[in-house]
């Protein structure tokens, strides 16, 4: 996943994940308004995701842990590998993403617990 040009891989085999949620809030008192932050995200196909989440613009002036607010990804954010919020003026916390398997591993596990239930059967049925 990238964020802000730092680089980090929330999976060390590089796999495709999808976005859930995400807590934003305003930066600081200097960002009275609500902040359009924008997410981009990208598959391996070479197609694009976007989408923008506006944060509430509520300032209660104790700093922005008691503005954090959750915001949801739809959908449309499953399957990508990278992720980039090209805007500023906002503070982010507890990304939530989940580790998307590709097709020939859940492929792999499914003949698994099938041929092993089959030698099971066979094992106890009567002879």
């Amino acid at each position: 996943m990238l964020i802000d040009a730092t680089s980090s891989r929330p999976w060390l085999d590089n796999s495709d994940f999808r976005l859930v949620s995400v807590d934003l809030a305003e930066l600081s008192t200097a960002y009275p308004e609500p902040v359009r932050v924008h997410f981009v995200g990208y598959r391996r196909d070479g197609t694009m995701v976007a989408t923008d989440l506006l944060t509430d613009g509520i300032m209660d002036g104790t700093g922005p842990l008691s503005d954090f607010q959750t915001l949801y990804f739809g959908p449309a954010f499953s399957g990508v590998y990278q992720v980039q919020i090209p805007t500023i003026g906002y503070a982010l916390d507890n990304v939530v993403a989940i580790h998307e398997p590709g097709a020939i591993p859940l492929l792999a596990l499914g003949a698994g617990i099938f041929c092993a239930l089959r030698l099971r059967t066979r094992k106890s049925s009567p002879r």
